[in-house]
């Protein structure tokens, strides 16, 4: 099992050691091209460089506004607006830090994403009128529309609230420095505005203030955050498979892709990991499936999915393979003890059994039962815990992984020409349904 960090990776259920170490010439020459910036995507690896993700005195603004935020009780909520590949990786990590039911949280923090719909705005919209809330809006170009048109409505319920001047502190805005309907915003309301660099996409947010300000917001500790992200990026930097657990996983991917594996189920087993399970699937879909070849991934609640959908997992006839995510959670729960009337019914749960260990019983038993009996190759990564530290290394152990999946099938990871060409006719949509520029 290769282990450096809080993340390690086991692929005995998979492949053979032998395998992976066959693709150590090809990392050793992916890994200079990205190091020299000699690769397609280069002008994209600014996330590469943890702590120049956020100017100095945004990251002291960040640390300084989260905690008045947390601290004055004044606020309830926090409505962060961007599109899901931004919010995911907020979310993801909280949830997984926290839970999804924390029990220390002052500030609440609702997520809404790039999705126009009239019932979820109009519940969203009743129940802000109720609350007293803030709002940090996303967006790198400043020019989305779903975010502009959501910005707005949300703007307008806070400023009925506390009239326009009182409610422009309570508006964060992170977005670029010089261009957008955002920036324009921005410079007309006096928000307090977080700087967004153009050296690389939403997607790789992770060390900027688009991420940084909600994280702390959720009172998760931005410095050890980065920290563990630092130290990860010294380790998943490096071209030696025997240490670099990230490209390990890069690599097994590739050899059961080259053996028909187009399919990967992501399995999690908890609730408070599932959005994490998320982040695995945008990352090594949106990096490393494109051009008609890649690998699929798709996320499975493990315990529930089992059962419900069992049989398409396992007699589909389809190749596919699996990602087991295993977490090492301080927090546990012990069942209630058996009377004496239950005895021979629950005869099983004596004074060392508690519900991780029942949990993790169930999960092995479902993965043993793929591999041995269906042969679905599994490949186990397991986390150490769910402290800020870990959750940097992991940015940087998908960020590493993902883009190197797609270098060792030839793609250029930051390219997403859908999403373009989506974007090119939206605008039109929208102004047809309303019949058109009146304008015109």
């Amino acid at each position: 099992m290769a282990n450096n960090g809080p993340i390690s990776l086991d692929v005995s259920y998979a492949i053979k050691d032998q395998a992976i170490a066959k693709y150590q010439d090809i990392i050793g020459d992916i890994n200079k091209k990205i190091k020299t910036g000699n690769i397609e995507g280069k002008e994209k690896f600014g996330f590469f460089d943890v702590f120049k993700g956020v100017t100095k005195h945004d990251y002291n603004a960040i640390k300084q506004k989260s905690k008045e935020l947390i601290a004055s009780g004044e606020v309830e909520v926090l409505v962060v607006i961007a599109s899901k590949e931004i919010t995911l990786q907020s979310q993801a990590l909280i949830e997984f830090s926290k839970g999804l039911r924390p029990q220390s949280s002052s500030l609440e923090i609702i997520f809404v994403n790039d999705n126009i719909n009239g019932r979820d705005i109009a519940q969203l919209c009743i129940y802000l009128s109720k609350k007293n809330f803030a709002i940090n809006v996303i967006s790198q170009r400043g020019d989305s529309i779903e975010t502009l048109l959501l910005f707005r409505e949300f703007r307008s319920i806070l400023e009925k609230k506390l009239g326009k001047v009182n409610a422009n502190k309570y508006i964060y805005v992170s977005t670029n420095n010089n261009y957008g309907t955002l920036f324009e915003e921005v410079r007309n309301g006096n928000y307090e505005h977080f700087v967004i660099y153009d050296n690389t996409i939403e997607r790789y947010f992770s060390f900027s203030a688009g991420v940084l300000f909600v994280l702390a917001c959720a009172a998760i500790n931005i410095d050890k955050f980065l920290d563990g992200a630092n130290k990860a990026a010294a380790i998943y930097s490096k071209d030696d498979l025997e240490v670099n657990v990230a490209y390990r996983y890069a690599v097994a991917r590739t050899i059961l892709f080259k053996n028909k594996h187009n399919l990967e189920f992501i399995n999690v087993f908890s609730k408070s990991d599932y959005k994490l399970g998320e982040l695995w699937k945008m990352y090594f879909s949106e990096a490393s499936v494109k051009n008609h070849k890649g690998i699929l991934p798709l996320v499975n609640f493990m315990q529930d999915d089992a059962k419900v959908f069992g049989q398409s997992i396992t007699q589909s006839g389809l190749k596919i393979f699996e990602t087991s995510l295993y977490v090492n959670n301080g927090l546990d729960y012990k069942p209630v003890s058996p009377s004496a009337d239950e005895a021979n019914n629950y005869n099983y749960l004596n004074q060392t059994v508690t519900y991780n260990k029942i949990g993790k019983a169930i999960a092995d038993t479902i993965i043993e039962n793929h591999v041995i009996i269906y042969k679905i190759p599994n490949l186990r990564i397991f986390i150490a815990d769910d402290s800020d530290i870990t959750l940097g290394w992991m940015m940087v152990f998908l960020h590493r992984a993902s883009i190197v999946s797609a270098y060792l099938l030839g793609l250029n990871p930051f390219v997403n020409t859908g999403q373009a060409n989506l974007n090119m006719t939206l605008l039109k949509s929208i102004k047809d349904i309303s019949g058109g520029n009146n304008n015109d």
